[in-house]
């Protein structure tokens, strides 16, 4: 007899605690990642496009997209919005929303930008708020927000393999070099000249060729490590 009383209780047990499962369940998240050495294109629910930079993670609750159209984005994306309700990219603390606009988010380590092509843009981060334009762009310095106009709004071309940099240190050029193309640079002094150029993803010696010869170094390729001379 308390051989089968237990067994109904615990068939009865496994019944409610499937069916708690089941109403209660969490929503399923999507998750998008593009690794080292890629660019990736992803489509939403609403057909709104993204541009995923290497090393760079997207994802949402394709469940609650008609509540609200909200992604969480770690690393950096290009986003060609549909117009429509609300729709917010969340990086850390910042949450940056639009209408249907076209902008870029940069979110990686302590960095955070968000450059804004078409349309308008608002950045939130507590009682903190940003309102860009189309040729604007936010960046973070030290712990604020700092607003300034995009010198260059050919920026964007890094979605096509282009990437240009219009001011800034040479240390995350080399940063953006090793994530597009798979490499490890060792040897980089402490260098903190600001570099003026471009390279291309598509030839890693021209590339190489691009970045280090006019701030005067010289490498070496072996396998996967460039080595600075």
């Amino acid at each position: 007899l308390i051989k089968h009383f237990t067994r109904f209780i615990c068939s009865k047990y496994l019944f409610i605690k499937c069916l708690f499962q089941f109403i209660f369940k969490a929503p399923a998240q999507l998750s998008y990642t593009s690794p080292i050495g890629e660019i990736r294109n992803i489509t939403l629910p609403d057909g709104s496009e993204v541009v995923l930079n290497a090393e760079s993670t997207l994802k949402f609750l394709e469940s609650n997209w008609d509540e609200g159209r909200v992604v969480y984005l770690d690393g950096k994306a290009h986003f060609e919005v549909v117009k429509g309700s609300t729709f917010s990219v969340t990086t850390g603390e910042y949450k940056t929303s639009v209408l249907g606009t076209s902008f870029d988010v940069d979110h990686r380590y302590n960095h955070f930008a968000v450059y804004c092509y078409s349309g308008s843009v608002s950045i939130t981060k507590k009682d903190e708020q940003i309102d860009l334009v189309a040729g604007e762009k936010a960046i973070m310095e030290s712990t604020h927000l700092i607003k300034a106009v995009l010198d260059d709004m050919s920026i964007e071309r890094w979605i096509s393999g282009e990437f240009h940099f219009s001011s800034e240190p040479l240390n995350k050029v080399v940063d953006e070099l090793q994530r597009q193309f798979g490499i490890d640079v060792v040897g980089l002094r402490d260098d903190h000249r600001i570099y003026r150029g471009y390279f291309y993803k598509d030839n890693l010696t021209e590339a190489l060729d691009l970045v280090f010869k006019p701030m005067g170094y010289d490498y070496k390729i072996n396998g996967d490590v460039v080595t600075l001379k």
